[in-house]
């Protein structure tokens, strides 16, 4: 059967057939391909060009020579900067925990820090601390001894102490050197400057440098720890 003996009805159907082909080798082809290139051919003597799917085998002829371009142009200029978005929920915030046992109490008996002049600072200082300058022996009522300092404990412990450890204060700057010793020095038995009695004399010395020893010494502040 001859082009011209179809029926206007079978040729829309044929026509409809060879549309469907065509638009399904369109669907199947690869221009651009996977890295977005675009791959092409040109008549050398008139610079005809035209586009060709590589995925597909296509090739330029003898006659051509090939050529490629990016889909993709070059990248513009960076735009201004947005506006800052709003600020998002702040975070729950944790559950307290509860609070933890209570440690072990210290064995110390005592602590202090005396001043240089022999004073108590009861800040640093725990309560059963007496303290005063050695008086001297023979000399006028109210005089004392450079660097001799007496300390007692007081509270009924009686038999308790059994070591004083001291330091100088190093906030003065200034540098010395601290006797400690668990006994009753003559002039610190009795009673204190205040009239409160105490017991397990502690003597102190404080000397400056290159003293290697004897009284007087020189007036230094000094932390002390009983025990």
């Amino acid at each position: 059967m001859s082009r011209s003996q179809l029926n206007p009805r079978t040729r829309i159907i044929a026509a409809a057939v060879a549309a469907l082909a065509l638009a399904g080798a369109v669907a199947y082809a690869t221009i651009p391909d996977s890295g977005g290139v675009i791959h092409g051919c040109y008549q050398r003597n008139n610079g005809q060009l035209r586009v060709i799917d590589t995925g597909a085998g296509q090739t330029c002829n003898p006659s051509e020579s090939a050529i490629s371009w990016n889909q993709t142009g070059p990248s513009g200029p960076q735009g201004p900067a947005g506006a800052a978005g709003p600020q998002g929920p702040a975070g729950s915030q944790g559950v307290q925990g509860n609070t933890g046992p209570a440690g072990p109490a210290g064995t110390a008996l005592a602590y202090a820090h005396i001043n240089a002049d022999g004073t108590l600072d009861t800040a640093l200082s725990s309560p059963n601390v007496v303290v005063f300058k050695h008086p001297t022996l023979g000399g006028s009522p109210g005089q004392t001894d450079a660097g001799l300092y007496c300390i007692g404990i007081t509270g009924g412990t009686d038999g308790m102490v059994h070591v004083a450890v001291a330091s100088l204060d190093s906030q003065p700057n200034v540098a010395g050197t601290v006797t400690t010793g668990v006994f009753l020095a003559s002039g610190c038995e009795g009673t204190g400057p205040l009239g409160t009695s105490f017991s397990n004399n502690i003597y102190v010395v404080t000397r400056p440098v290159g003293q290697a020893g004897g009284q007087n010494g020189e007036d230094r502040a000094f932390y002390i720890i009983v025990n």
